[in-house]
């Protein structure tokens, strides 16, 4: 419960220093940074410390990527903090949201369908990249989507860099 004191006032308080974000906009494209600056600040701040997590421990360039674009699904979503922190309060008694407020029952859906909104956002930002749909995606753009897509629920115990990536966004 510690940690998640220390995330909330992370959260109201977000700094991002002007060499995150000369790091950020060298991993990734143009098109990318402009998907991540859409977030709001603090999911920025909390993309930079994962991706500093798995940087830390070599990961791919692929992998920071994912680190920093994994929860651009909630760039059209209503989390905010107080949200958030309603979710996670209100987590016990989840198989009764249809009876909560409109607003915690849309907080709830982002929370669980951020990766696939994320993943679907980016590769359509990569189609565009590519040319269109008649182009295939890169390997590299694959797998940046299929982390993304898998952050809170793939389950291959085999795949280190997501399980990676998955430790240091519950870190985060």
């Amino acid at each position: 419960m510690l940690y998640r004191v220390k995330q909330f006032f992370h959260a109201l308080f977000p700094k991002i220093s002007e060499d995150d974000l000369l790091w950020v906009n060298r991993i990734l494209g143009p098109n990318e940074v402009e998907l991540f600056k859409k977030l709001p600040v603090h999911e920025q701040q909390h993309s930079i410390a994962v991706g500093k997590d798995c940087m830390r421990a070599n990961g791919s360039e692929e992998l920071l990527k994912a680190a920093l674009l994994h929860d651009i699904g909630k760039i059209e979503s209503n989390l905010t903090i107080l949200n958030k922190s309603l979710v996670v309060l209100l987590s016990p008694f989840e198989k009764h949201k249809k009876h909560m407020a409109r607003f915690i029952r849309d907080a709830f859906y982002y929370k669980e369908y951020h990766p696939l909104i994320g993943a679907n956002l980016l590769k359509n930002i990569y189609i565009e990249i590519n040319q269109g749909e008649s182009f295939s995606l890169t390997q590299s753009q694959e797998r940046v989507i299929e982390l993304i897509e898998a952050h809170h629920h793939g389950n291959d115990s085999r795949d280190n860099e997501l399980q990676l990536l998955k430790k240091s966004d519950a870190n985060n």
